[in-house]
């Protein structure tokens, strides 16, 4: 238990001075390592499904931070649309990726 507490008090405090740098820093460049961080974070689950993904889902997986978050970061007006067409693409591969429509 106190392993457990000491992990957290510590992942709180990255939290925070990861948080807090933004207002030190220019906003893009806190974007930015978010960005990165969502790649990342992308690539970890990925790693830790493996077994249950296909290559197409892994793609798409890393593809979404890869692709969404320039728009969040960049281009703010279209992030939702982005984000939206994504996510409908991303479904309909799942599906045509399931019932093996798609060569």
């Amino acid at each position: 238990m106190l392993k457990r507490t000491i992990t957290g008090f510590f992942i709180a405090l990255v939290t925070i001075a990861f948080f807090l740098g933004r207002i030190f820093i220019d906003y893009r460049i806190f974007d930015i390592l978010v960005y990165l961080s969502a790649i990342v974070g992308a690539y970890e689950i990925t790693k830790a499904f493996s077994s249950r993904l296909t290559t197409m889902r892994k793609i798409l997986a890393i593809g979404f931070p890869v692709v969404v978050m320039p728009f969040v970061t960049f281009l703010p007006k279209y992030a939702l649309q982005i984000a939206l067409l994504y996510s409908a693409v991303t479904v309909l591969v799942i599906i045509f990726d399931k019932t093996k429509l798609c060569p």
